[in-house]
């Protein structure tokens, strides 16, 4: 079965230099591959449907040794997002490289130094909110209403369909932006925290 390509950049086979990682996500119907330094990305639609082919994938993408993975841990896709945590810690522990958990909302954050990424939690009358601020990630989940002043201040705030009063921007995988914040994250992580460890669905409180 044939995949369906969105976009890539020099996506070549990748020599890895020094603190150089790999991101994975497939939270959403689109897979992400990248690496960090130098910058480099694939996306491929229908992400649900590649499953076993998740390894020949990585393979092909990346040719040397990784400084370390990170990988989406949702919230998300229950299929997705298992596939992908699966395949990153096989290839972190064949490698003996730290494999690090990232919020997935981190791929799919507006431009700019005040924002934050919303989904619906299906099934509960909640919402999972990322905030970004000047580097500083922040979780939670609550009900829209609660937070809808706290939402107005920032610069953007991106959702699956555009919110009343507030700076929206869709959800959309913004490759530069993301591939930086995501390597700041890991970077600065030797290994995630039992909590970064924890999958988390859409279907979940």
């Amino acid at each position: 079965m044939p995949f369906f390509w969105t976009h890539v950049k020099n996506s070549r086979s990748v020599k890895i230099s020094r603190m150089t990682g790999l991101i994975l996500d497939s939270s959403t119907d689109t897979l992400i591959l990248a690496i960090d330094q130098p910058q480099c990305w694939q996306t491929h639609k229908e992400a649900a449907r590649i499953g076993s082919n998740l390894f020949p994938l990585i393979d092909a993408f990346v040719s040397e040794e990784l400084s370390y993975i990170a990988v989406g841990r949702g919230p998300g896709s229950y299929t997705g997002t298992r596939a992908a945590v699966a395949a990153a810690t096989g290839f972190s522990q064949g490698a003996g490289i730290p494999l690090i958990l990232f919020p997935s909302p981190l791929a799919f954050l507006p431009v700019g130094d005040r924002v934050a990424a919303i989904l619906e939690i299906k099934g509960a009358k909640m919402n999972y909110i990322l905030f970004y601020e000047e580097g500083a990630l922040r979780e939670m989940r609550a009900p829209l209403a609660e937070i809808l002043p706290e939402l107005a201040d920032l610069d953007a705030v991106a959702s699956e369909q555009p919110l009343p009063e507030l700076p929206h921007s869709p959800l959309h995988f913004h490759a530069e932006a993301a591939i930086s914040r995501i390597g700041a994250w890991a970077k600065g992580r030797v290994a995630s925290t039992a909590s970064e460890n924890q999958l988390t669905y859409l279907h979940q409180i």
